[in-house]
């Protein structure tokens, strides 16, 4: 009887063990809390897409002197545009080519700004960066 119930600890605990490995590979896929069209207009800071994030092309610079960066997420297949120091006001957007969907923000008063993030699962994408008084803008290439 005592190694019967040694047996069904050693079971249990294997079956836990089990559990648990599965649970971790559960907790992996949930790092990517979107893909693609799920991500649309979802702050990048809200999710796990910056952990792999890149900036694929160089900033763009408006007639400000601010600059604005593209970033791409491979995992979630999004992008979105991100500026530092911005004057107040200053207009930072990320496109989908063809204008077909895009995600804005406003600076307030130097803060670091981001878009939220917009599919890019089959498309290419740009960041587009207006001063204040929204002459001289700036774009950046498209990924």
């Amino acid at each position: 009887m005592h190694m019967r119930r040694i047996a069904s600890a050693v079971a249990a605990t294997a079956i836990a063990a089990g559990g648990m490995v599965a649970s971790t590979g559960t907790a992996e896929a949930a790092r990517i809390s979107c893909y693609a069209s799920s991500c649309n207009h979802l702050n990048p800071y809200k999710t796990t897409c910056t952990g792999d994030a890149i900036r694929p092309v160089p900033g763009a610079k408006d007639s400000d002197g601010s600059v604005v960066y593209l970033y791409y997420s491979p995992s979630c297949r999004a992008t979105w545009a991100e500026t530092w120091n911005a004057p107040y006001k200053t207009r930072i957007v990320v496109y989908r080519d063809g204008g077909s969907l895009y995600s804005e923000d406003w600076a307030t008063y130097g803060a670091h700004t981001w878009t939220g993030m917009i599919n890019d699962a089959g498309y290419k994408s740009f960041a587009v960066i207006c001063p204040p008084d929204g002459l001289g803008c700036a774009q950046t290439s498209s990924y």
